[in-house]
């Protein structure tokens, strides 16, 4: 977070943060720096919340996705330019692009018009988030190319609708993607274009099985009621 801001929100945010006498956090590496900065202080992780109840009623059939997702805000955190790459060397597969730009730098705005001209993207603009669900309902897959996230609520909503996440090392909040079978890790962007094409030739029965992998992980790890609970609990203990 601290690399967005400006100076004075840095100052301000720093202050907060010695001020707070207990953190939340999101995911292990958070937790380990809040740690070792303010050894003293109470502070505990717990996961990204999300709303199981609602129903996905337009989850399309597993034949029927037909294109690789990416979400977010145009900027240089979210390399557009290893997008670029993945979708310029992946020519037979269909890329949707769903986000805007903010203060584009010269690197994430050469990319953005380069992905403009490749044949086989296509720019579905801002959604609100009540339709990103059906969004990542018909996608085969969820691209990521962030240099850094936190934990993404975007994951959590491409798991939701039963869709796997294809990462890299830089982002694998906790390991998870690893450990449940979420998606997959890879090394660097031409193993993610390996992947891409190893989903394309084994379709129908990896996303079934990346289906329920998803939508059971998130049910069990991070519906709202879960995590809400988890909250009260650890507030409701701390000492006095």
């Amino acid at each position: 977070i601290n690399e967005r801001l400006n100076l004075k929100q840095k100052i301000l945010f720093e202050i907060g943060l010695k001020l707070a006498n207990v953190f939340v956090c999101q995911n292990e590496y958070q937790y380990q720096m809040l740690k070792a900065k303010y050894p003293k202080k109470k502070i505990t992780k717990i996961f990204n919340p999300i709303n199981t109840n609602i129903a996905n009623n337009k989850k399309n059939a597993f034949e029927n996705k037909s294109y690789y997702a990416w979400i977010g805000l145009f900027s240089k955190q979210k390399n557009l330019k290893d997008l670029f790459k993945i979708a310029s060397k992946s020519l037979n597969s269909t890329f949707c692009i769903a986000g805007k730009a903010i203060s584009l730098d010269d690197e994430t705005s050469e990319y953005v018009n380069k992905l403009k001209e490749l044949p086989n993207v296509k720019f579905v603009g801002f959604l609100k988030r009540s339709d990103i669900l059906e969004f990542l309902s018909n996608a085969i897959a969820l691209i990521n190319t962030s240099y850094y996230e936190g934990f993404s609520n975007t994951f959590l909503e491409a798991w939701k609708a039963g869709v796997p996440v294809i990462s890299t090392i830089r982002v694998n909040p906790d390991n998870l993607i690893t450990a449940h079978d979420l998606g997959y890790v890879c090394s660097d962007v031409d193993e993610q274009i390996l992947k891409i094409d190893y989903l394309e030739k084994n379709k129908m029965q990896l996303l079934k099985h990346f289906n329920n992998k998803c939508e059971s992980y998130v049910r069990e790890n991070h519906d709202s009621r879960i995590i809400a609970q988890q909250l009260i609990e650890y507030l409701t203990n701390l000492p006095e």
